[in-house]
C-alpha cells in the first residue's frame, strides 16, 4: 500500500502520544489500528487507487485515521471542514468527488446517499422508503443516514458525472 512505511512507523511507536484532541490523547497503536480498520471499511465498500472521495469532517483522530486510510489506498482525497460549507457545493465539483465520507462530530461516520427521484415519484416519505429498503439489502453500515434528494440530472447521456447546476452556473461572469 501506499502508506505502508507510517502504519509501520506508528507500530513501532506504540503507545506514544500521536494526537491529542478535546484533552485526550490518542497513541500510535490506536491510530494504527484505526486506519488499518477504516482500509478494511474502504476495501469493502469498492474505494480504492485514483477514487476521488470527499471527508467532510472535523480534525478529530478518527478523521485522521480515515485521511491516512484513504492516502493508504491510493484514493484521491478532498478534505472539507464545515468552514467551507458555502463552497461545498462547488468544491466538490471542482474535484469531481465520486464518493463522500462524512464523520460528524457526535454521530461519528455516516453513510449518505444523493438521488434523483422519477418525475412520478411520491416525494413525500422518499428518504425513509429509501432507508427502509436499503435496510433490507445492505449491511446495516452500508444504509445510508442522510439522503439528499436532488432534481437535477446526476449524469450525462454517456454515463459520466455532471457537476451540480450552482456549480456549472458561471455567476453572469462572461
Amino acid at each position: 500500500m501506499h502508506a505502508t512505511f507510517l502504519l509501520e512507523g506508528m507500530d513501532a511507536r506504540g503507545t506514544a502520544a500521536a494526537l491529542v484532541w478535546r484533552d485526550e490523547t490518542y497513541g500510535y497503536d490506536w491510530l494504527a489500528r484505526r486506519t488499518r480498520d477504516w482500509g478494511k471499511r474502504l476495501a469493502d465498500e469498492g474505494i480504492g487507487a485514483g477514487n476521488v472521495v470527499a471527508l467532510e469532517a472535523d480534525f478529530s483522530p478518527n478523521a485522521v485515521a480515515l485521511f491516512l486510510a484513504l492516502t493508504d489506498v491510493g484514493a484521491v482525497c478532498v478534505s472539507l471542514t464545515s468552514s467551507v460549507a458555502q463552497e461545498r457545493t462547488n468544491f466538490l465539483a471542482i474535484a469531481d468527488v465520486e464518493r463522500t465520507a462524512h464523520i460528524h462530530a457526535i454521530l461519528g461516520q455516516m453513510v449518505c446517499a444523493r438521488v434523483t427521484p422519477t418525475p412520478d415519484a411520491t416525494l413525500e416519505g422518499l428518504a425513509a422508503r429509501i432507508k427502509k429498503h436499503c435496510r433490507t439489502l445492505l449491511a446495516g453500515f452500508k444504509v445510508p443516514a442522510k439522503v439528499e434528494i436532488s432534481h437535477e440530472e446526476q449524469h450525462s447521456a454517456r454515463f459520466k458525472k455532471l457537476r451540480p447546476k450552482e456549480a456549472r452556473d458561471d455567476g453572469g461572469a462572461s
